[in-house]
């Protein structure tokens, strides 16, 4: 799938060939501050749950947003994971989509880390402080 940057016309490419819907697979998703990294995890993580409880994602309150961004540990570029932040472009850092509070539609970019098919039991734990 391509996203063009309206900012600077870079066509962005994702291995993917739709952005992903997360309520038809009980997923959640962030975003880096840098917007170039997607954190993915499954609504039924036990770890996600002793969190914030049985909700899905994105039915969070904004407590519950700011109790799971608070233990979340920092992404491996550096920067938070949000509910706040936005896709952006590989070249200009323009937004090139919107942040996980406006859509349930979502970009996986390189590199990240996608929990949701964590086959050792541990899933959002593993990115937890």
């Amino acid at each position: 799938m391509n996203v063009v940057c309206k900012s600077c016309n870079f066509v962005n490419k994702f291995k993917q060939k739709h952005p992903y819907h997360a309520g038809l697979s009980n997923l959640g998703f962030l975003y880096n501050d840098d917007g170039n990294l997607t954190l993915i995890w499954n609504s039924y993580d036990e770890d996600y749950q002793q969190i914030v409880g049985e909700v899905h994602p994105w039915s969070l309150s904004q407590q519950q947003q700011s109790a799971l961004e608070g233990v979340l540990k920092p992404a491996p570029s550096g920067g938070r994971w949000s509910f706040k932040n936005v896709p952006r472009c590989s070249k200009c850092h323009e937004p090139i989509g919107q942040s996980t509070n406006e859509t349930i539609y979502y970009l996986v970019y390189p590199n990240s880390l996608e929990l949701h098919h964590a086959n050792d039991g541990n899933g959002l734990q593993k990115v937890v402080k």
